[in-house]
């Protein structure tokens, strides 16, 4: 039988887990390649945890090299910057080409750039929560700028769970120990749209609470020294937190691949591509377009399921199965402060409790893998 080669762009939660599920049950006949910019990739659960100081960074990155070498993959670091679909090939920088039989992408995904912030005169400094190693290393560079400056006013753009927990984690990391750092949570629409109004109201008292600035309903665009809304009010700001919705990094731009408005691969109910069958999509990188659902890494772990499955199937010449995404998704929100707020459906739940429920959880997905970080 002729051995086939299957590369994996990227490690995401996705294809973590598919790596996991193969060192127990190998995929006969074929060679596996993951293509990573980084040899630990975060878990993005516990990205506020590690903000506010409650984990250490080794203990949520999973250390993609070591998964390999477990799994019998071969681990290859860099970036994926080309993919020519119709001839299989993917393209790394440093030129090396990898032809495939199939391609799966889990390469995430970074936050929006809303209007002007591609300017490079702003008078401020901008920086994305992802890629969240580059966004450790500017918080611990501002951490020790801190004590010489009288004053500063740090905002989170984002009024979804991504920036609520991350404005809250960064209360807790710089407020005590830095008096003059003020923080705003800013962001069009209202503050944790989509989740139920017993999560916003916790939210919104914890906001208050920990004197957190909420600025709704605002259509920022950049001004010097600050943000505008679209009323022509300023926000005056030294720096700028990006928890925005996803957008992908635009090297799928040129590929061949079907891709939504916004980048990402448009799948069918198998993740795989809709132009490219040989092509797989998993995580933020794919766009279910018949059943389209939120950017979260509650679906991502589902789609390791039925990749691994498909991948199998392929091999073995059987018929793909189909992805369901799950009606309802279990949301837990990390405030920061040994509390959390948890939600599925319209029932909700807040306390100390929910914050161990919810590391329990973390810890136990953690524990699939091999941890490690290098800064």
């Amino acid at each position: 039988m002729t051995t086939k080669t299957i590369v994996l762009a990227g490690g995401g939660h996705a294809h973590a887990l598919l790596l996991h599920q193969l060192i127990r049950k190998p995929l006969p006949g074929a060679q596996v390649v993951m293509v990573s910019p980084d040899r630990y990739t975060p878990y993005s659960g516990m990205l506020p945890g590690l903000i506010a100081g409650q984990y250490q960074p080794n203990e949520m990155h999973i250390n993609l090299s070591e998964l390999c070498r477990l799994s019998g993959c071969e681990f290859v670091q860099g970036h994926a910057v080309k993919l020519d679909a119709d001839n299989a090939i993917l393209s790394i920088d440093g030129g090396r080409g990898f032809h495939y039989d199939w391609l799966s992408i889990n390469t995430g995904s970074l936050p929006q750039s809303p209007a002007g912030f591609e300017q490079s005169d702003r008078g401020m400094t901008v920086i994305g929560v992802k890629p969240v190693k580059q966004f450790l290393s500017w918080l611990d560079d501002l951490e020790v700028q801190l004590p010489v400056l009288p004053s500063f006013a740090l905002g989170v753009l984002g009024l979804g769970a991504a920036g609520t927990e991350v404005v809250l984690a960064l209360e807790h990391r710089l407020c005590q120990r830095f008096p003059g750092v003020s923080l705003h949570l800013v962001g069009a629409g209202g503050l944790l749209s989509g989740h139920p109004l017993a999560v916003q109201q916790y939210a919104r008292e914890h906001l208050t609470a920990r004197h957190i600035k909420l600025h709704e309903n605002v259509q920022a665009s950049l001004v010097p020294g600050g943000l505008q809304s679209g009323q022509g009010k300023t926000i005056f700001l030294n720096a700028v937190v990006l928890c925005t919705s996803a957008r992908p990094d635009g090297w799928l731009r040129n590929s061949g691949l079907a891709l939504d408005e916004q980048g990402f691969v448009s799948v069918d109910n198998a993740l795989r591509s809709r132009s490219h069958p040989n092509v797989f999509a998993a995580g933020d990188m794919a766009t279910l377009v018949s059943q389209p659902h939120p950017k979260s890494g509650v679906y991502a772990v589902r789609h390791a399921a039925v990749l691994d499955v498909n991948l199998r199937h392929l091999l073995m010449g059987k018929r793909a199965i189909d992805y369901k995404p799950q009606r309802q998704s279990l949301a837990l929100l990390n405030m920061a402060d040994g509390r959390a707020i948890g939600s599925r459906g319209a029932v909700t739940v807040a306390g100390r409790w929910v914050w161990h429920w919810k590391h329990w959880l973390d810890q136990r997905f953690m524990k699939q893998f091999p941890r490690g970080f290098e800064r």
